[in-house]
């Protein structure tokens, strides 16, 4: 969903580049809009009915397999209606009907119908979920585990829509409509010496937004502080051991329909880690350490801010590698074939920019998704690092402290119980994250391994030095060019 959003907001800011020649008006137009929409709605319903059916015999978890990728067609079928829109002129017609381009309201608008297609899923995905989590409460209480209350259909949209929508999408738009907002200013406003100063003001929007949304997202999500207790001592020495400071660790209530943890914050003062009730509920206290552990680790390597830095990095460095080749292929002898075809193509300014663009966004999501999952890596290590000097503390007569199998273990049986409690299969790729199993074979080889030695610290600073050169070297080549350096 996240990445979904990320797409749909630089197809929004792009969109003169994808717009259609000739673009679709009047009846035709809407008939675009929704015919589209209600046949993939339909099929969706009737896909979920069937899954549904066949929960109860002994295909159950190949059905929830197939549905699963059937759920990442349907959002793909979601962004490219989106794209479909805006290729066919809806964001001009919306701007037409309204009289003028209203900072964020012709956006918002155009976005409704895919927004109405992602709640009519939860919607129609509901049944499933329940009968899902009916199950578990059967095995809950045949362990003599307390019962978990189950949400109705408003409880399990709503929560979605906290969770999934407006976490991303608001910070998103407001950084969109900041920009709008800055790119509205007058010239005496962005102009100073002979430099145009609206890229400043762009990052210091993205700064404000960055460092108080944790304010936002506490009041956003349904969460409290986490009661008293000999957990929270525990998570709490936990921080204090790592030298990270948080204003509050929170519960984060989702109805049992969400196991999950998250930090956010920047700084202390509005910093918050946040522990889902069915995380609680599910995991004993050491693999609740273990997640803890992860999640205080992106604070304490500072991964937030150096997942800013390589965004920006490899955007920058992608860039400078397109204009460089898009430029040299333009002036080399046509190819021949398709290469031949694009060569021709390219000539044209428009399709440089479009070609340029595509390219460079498929690269970006690739790179970045591959820097990220190294940093979940990391916190991973950290988590598995913690427990074998809390708890482990096997001492090998050549390599010193190591890492001990409880420890790993620990870690490991906590990221199934996230993969199994969330209904996921523990092969299924996250762009971010990777996959549950791809992190737990991950782990499994740090056992016996030295504790304070282990190869992902090192690549991690390789990637931290790579991003520092590409953005030194960036602003040098943009002080060169606007001739203060000769």
């Amino acid at each position: 969903m996240f990445v979904m959003f990320i797409a749909m907001i630089f197809a929004l800011y792009y969109h003169q580049v994808i717009l259609s020649p000739e673009p679709v008006t009047g009846t035709n137009l809407l008939a675009m809009v929704f015919l589209p929409r209600l046949a993939v709605g339909f099929l969706y319903l009737l896909l979920t009915r069937m899954t549904l059916r066949r929960l109860a015999t002994p295909q159950a978890a190949a059905a929830m397999s197939w549905l699963d990728r059937i759920g990442k067609l349907y959002h793909a079928g979601v962004l490219f209606l989106f794209i479909s829109d805006l290729r066919n002129g809806l964001l001009l017609a919306v701007r037409q009907f309204l009289g003028s381009d209203w900072v964020l309201v012709d956006e918002i608008i155009v976005l409704l119908p895919s927004l109405v297609l992602i709640f009519w899923g939860w919607v129609c995905f509901y049944p499933v979920d329940r009968r899902l989590r009916e199950a578990s409460l059967m095995r809950r209480l045949d362990q003599g585990l307390p019962p978990m209350t189950l949400c109705t259909r408003g409880q399990y949209v709503l929560n979605q829509l906290r969770h999934q929508v407006l976490v991303v999408l608001i910070p998103l738009l407001a950084l969109y409509g900041g920009n709008e907002v800055v790119d509205r200013l007058p010239e005496s406003w962005v102009m100073y010496n002979g430099w145009n100063l609206s890229s400043v003001f762009s990052f210091a929007v993205a700064g404000i937004l960055l460092l108080f949304s944790p304010v936002m997202l506490r009041y956003l999500w349904d969460t409290e502080p986490l009661p008293a207790g000999p957990l929270r001592e525990s998570l709490e020495q936990l921080c204090q051991t790592h030298g990270v400071k948080v204003r509050r660790l929170l519960l984060w209530r989702t109805y049992g329909t969400l196991i999950n943890a998250a930090v956010m914050g920047l700084i202390a003062p509005i910093r918050y880690i946040m522990l889902t009730d069915a995380l609680l509920e599910n995991m004993p206290q050491r693999q609740v350490e273990a997640v803890m552990a992860h999640e205080v680790a992106h604070v304490r390597r500072r991964h937030l801010i150096w997942l800013v830095l390589a965004a920006a990095a490899l955007l920058m460095g992608l860039e400078s590698i397109l204009v460089i080749v898009l430029k040299s292929l333009i002036h080399s002898p046509a190819l021949p074939g398709m290469f031949g075809q694009f060569h021709e193509l390219i000539q044209d300014p428009v399709m440089l920019d479009r070609s340029a663009m595509l390219i460079g966004l498929v690269l970006w999501f690739l790179s970045f998704g591959w820097v990220s999952r190294r940093f979940e890596r990391q916190a991973d290590t950290f988590a598995v690092q913690h427990l074998s000097m809390q708890y482990g503390k096997h001492v090998d007569p050549q390599l010193g402290l190591v890492v001990d199998p409880a420890s790993a273990v620990a870690m490991i049986e906590a990221l199934q119980r996230l993969a199994n409690l969330n209904h996921l299969s523990v092969h299924r790729n996250s762009w971010r994250h990777g996959s549950i199993r791809w992190r737990q074979t991950y782990l499994e080889s740090l056992i016996g391994r030295p504790v304070h030695q282990l190869p992902i610290d090192d690549q991690i600073l390789w990637m931290k030095a790579a991003t520092v050169v590409v953005l030194l070297a960036g602003l040098i080549f943009e002080l060169y060019r606007r001739g203060f350096i000769a």
